[in-house]
């Protein structure tokens, strides 16, 4: 493998956020605030359908990539100006970005409860749902934990191996 390091290369944050692509105008319009991201939090109000029209005193605009606002920002207290366009409400807040490693954790778990709501939907709570992410001895163990425990009741289990990544488990 080759892996190139760059000594001042761009490290895009992230706000926690699905955004509306399809929104004109300037700022970000919000989606999704992502469970257990830095705006879900009990202290901000923020929900969808929200804009963040500045990050750091600088208004987003559309001919910018949303990268530029955020490259090098993760873990960086930053401003953020976020207007309700329902009651033109302008709140500005103080909150600290997350790295796109994080990100992909918090993406990571919601896959899992998305999937694991749909199955126990689809079998009127009858099924239970896990997805074993690896074959070492930890991501095992959590899946034994889980149907012993918490799903020790269900009549049957769905267990997704989906992107598994492997390992040594013997």
């Amino acid at each position: 493998r080759y892996r190139s390091r760059m000594e001042n290369g761009d490290a895009t944050a992230s706000l926690g956020i699905f955004m509306n692509y399809d929104h004109q105008g300037d700022g970000i319009l919000i989606d999704e605030i992502i469970e257990g991201g830095p705006l879900d939090k009990a202290k901000f109000d923020i929900k969808k359908g929200m804009i963040i029209e500045k990050i750091d005193g600088e208004t987003v605009t559309p001919d910018n990539d949303v990268a530029k606002y955020l490259n090098r920002k993760a873990d960086q207290f930053t401003l953020l100006e976020i207007r309700d366009p329902k009651t033109q409400k302008v709140e500005v807040i103080t909150m600290k970005p997350i790295s796109l490693r994080t990100e992909n954790r918090l993406l990571y778990k919601r896959w899992v409860n998305t999937n694991r709501l749909e199955v126990e939907k689809a079998s009127d709570g009858k099924i239970g749902y896990v997805h074993i992410p690896g074959m070492s001895d930890g991501p095992y163990r959590n899946v034994y934990d889980k149907m012993l425990g918490k799903y020790a009741d269900k009549k049957a289990m769905v267990i997704d191996t989906r992107f598994n990544g492997g390992g040594d488990l013997v």
